[in-house]
């Protein structure tokens, strides 16, 4: 519903548009809602290890590619509250920059998400 009143938009000012789907976790849904018009979808499998991770970006970028679609993927977790999610401290695990060039080369993604220290406000103490 709301891809096509973005549509609609577009057309009526002439304007390209594109919605992004933000921390999905199966692929059946994000390809329900590729399939619907959503041209940039992002594949949280952080919660898994770094293999699985991989396998589940890559059917995703597989998939939303060929409906041009762009992927953003997910390595590492921050520790700390976002919303409702508590992640405790031993848990978080900040991305490492030898591993996210590998995570990308080897899924494809468009885009990664990292874990640096913030997310919304919240920063790492040193």
């Amino acid at each position: 519903y709301l891809v096509n009143i973005c549509k609609a938009a577009a057309r009526r000012y002439h304007m390209p548009f594109a919605l992004h789907l933000d921390h999905h976790e199966s692929m059946k849904d994000i390809r329900n809602k590729v399939e619907a018009g959503i041209k940039s979808a992002m594949i949280d499998g952080s919660h898994f290890k770094f293999d699985e991770n991989i396998e589940l970006v890559k059917k995703v970028v597989q998939f939303c590619h060929v409906w041009d679609c762009t992927v953003e993927a997910e390595l590492g977790r921050l520790g700390g509250i976002v919303y409702v999610l508590v992640v405790d401290a031993k848990d978080a695990m900040y991305t490492d920059s030898d591993a996210a060039a590998e995570f990308i080369q080897r899924t494809g993604i468009d885009y990664l998400a990292v874990a640096i220290g913030t997310a919304h406000a919240m920063y790492k103490e040193e």
